[in-house]
């Protein structure tokens, strides 16, 4: 039997903010990544930056609020205390954290 309940457990992805606390984020789900991917294009063309701005503060908010600690964060609170060069270093951090993650222990390699 495949127990989904232990299957794929890793390390959480762990942040310090600037106020020092430290939180413990779980893996994104579908629709945070496929927010990710709608938004992807819009910032590799300069014409579009600012029109994602808003996207990438709603992407790091849901970052955020997937916290173990049960922290809340708002958009508008986000979009006060941190400036976009720190939103789109996090976003992609954690990103990349989990999609090492994901391809350590998902291996669709065919070995004969």
């Amino acid at each position: 039997m495949l127990d989904l309940t232990t299957a794929f457990q890793t390390a959480p992805y762990q942040i310090k903010l600037f106020d020092g606390s430290i939180l413990n984020l779980k893996r994104p789900t579908q629709a945070l990544y496929q927010t990710l991917m709608d938004v992807l294009p819009m910032v590799s063309d300069g014409d579009d930056k600012l029109q994602a701005l808003p996207l990438m503060i709603d992407i790091f908010t849901r970052i955020l609020n997937r916290n173990e600690e049960g922290k809340e964060f708002s958009a508008s609170e986000i979009s006060e205390d941190y400036d976009i060069m720190v939103v789109t270093y996090v976003i992609k951090d954690y990103f990349e954290y989990w999609n090492k993650e994901i391809a350590d222990q998902v291996n669709f390699q065919v070995t004969q």
